[in-house]
């Protein structure tokens, strides 16, 4: 992914535009304040992301963030789940190896077959499609639910343990989710 390919506004905070500002060049998306609207043009930009403490009217992806302070890194989290979600509605169908994925359908195929997914599920696999790393159950409840980390919850699991026995009943692959020491990822072996 390009840089220059998101614009993220940081709307009414001003604090906060002067952190990401000072790291723009580390991050994966152009920082941008709510003074630079009238300058900016957005044709050039696949998405502009609205960072805000309140919903807007205005016709952006917006990322409300009410609960302060928040982790840089957090925000940098939800700020790149953003840009992913974007990402696949843009790109609803990709092959990886032998499957299909159709996000905005919720489904995978497999060998002529095909089984829809929760949105959740659908959530999960392009996740961790995109991680370059193991995904944590912390993580995973942040990213997909919103959870904050301190809660007590088993969802995570419960969800990965359902989509495991989807994907081994209809195409009869038992590891297509391998759980490792710092959590959950694909077995990226079945893809090839």
């Amino acid at each position: 992914m390009l840089k220059n390919n998101y614009a993220v506004i940081i709307y009414k905070l001003p604090s906060l535009f002067n952190i990401l500002n000072e790291l723009n060049d580390y991050l994966d998306f152009k920082v941008f304040s709510e003074k630079d609207f009238n300058k900016l043009k957005f044709d050039k930009f696949l998405s502009v992301i609205l960072v805000t403490k309140h919903n807007t009217n205005h016709n952006f992806q917006e990322v409300v963030i009410n609960e302060f302070p928040i982790k840089v890194l957090k925000l940098i989290e939800k700020i790149n789940l953003s840009i992913l979600k974007h990402q696949f509605l843009i790109k609803s169908n990709f092959f990886i190896g032998n499957f299909k994925f159709d996000t905005n359908a919720k489904t995978i195929s497999y060998e002529g077959k095909m089984i829809n997914l929760t949105e959740k599920e659908m959530y999960i696999i392009t996740y961790m499609i995109q991680s370059k790393k193991s995904v944590s159950v912390d993580e995973l409840e942040n990213v997909v639910w919103n959870y904050k980390t301190d809660l007590e919850t088993h969802t995570v699991e419960t969800h990965i343990y359902r989509l495991r026995k989807k994907i081994n009943e209809n195409f009869d692959i038992k590891d297509f989710i391998i759980n490792e020491k710092n959590g959950y990822s694909l077995n990226l072996k079945i893809f090839k």
